[in-house]
């Protein structure tokens, strides 16, 4: 579940479909489905709300299936799904909305493989494996500095990382000799 960042009166929650209360803080709050649940029986793992815009929304799946809406806000927003084919069939753990930019988009995988960090700058037309270069260990979670979209921190299994150059190239972000996983 998240709190939209830019209302705090609404609350997203997902499990096999997603869940949306624009009165959370409400003794009984209401609650109605916004995403009905996909073919696979997968299950809602990652969620995102893009800062300044309530209306755009994403969604990744246990099972790797990334989806996207741009009237999230409506009693019925339109889903379309992103990256089929292109993305790896692996659990999306974390989903991350460029603040500075909303047609940038990254994606964090699970597996103890290559290629766990995902982006696309074209609002999810095409991605591209930016962590072809990190650790073949699960990416839990991607931060983007708010000054500079440039800078990005993945969170893995075995660590931080960082980059200076939106993913070209990648540092290990970790103290000393820091191998945990980071969430």
């Amino acid at each position: 579940f998240i709190l939209d960042p830019n209302n705090f009166n609404t609350l997203l929650a997902g499990g096999s479909n997603l869940w949306r209360s624009v009165n959370v803080k409400a003794a009984t709050p209401a609650w109605s489905i916004i995403k009905p649940g996909i073919p696979s029986t997968s299950y809602i793992n990652a969620l995102a709300v893009a800062p300044g815009n309530s209306d755009i929304i994403w969604v990744g799946y246990n099972s790797g299936a990334v989806y996207f809406t741009t009237n999230g806000t409506s009693a019925t927003p339109t889903w379309f799904q992103s990256g089929s084919g292109t993305l790896p069939g692996r659990s999306c753990d974390s989903l991350t909305v460029d603040p500075n930019n909303f047609n940038n988009v990254y994606a964090c995988f699970g597996g103890y493989s290559s290629g766990n960090v995902y982006r696309t700058t074209s609002f999810g037309a095409t991605w591209s494996n930016i962590g072809a270069a990190l650790a073949n260990a699960p990416a839990n979670s991607l931060v983007i500095a708010p000054f500079n979209s440039s800078y990005l921190y993945v969170g893995m299994n075995v660590g931080v990382f960082a980059s200076a150059d939106g993913g070209a190239t990648w540092s290990s972000g970790n103290l000393g000799s820091a191998n945990v996983a980071v969430d």
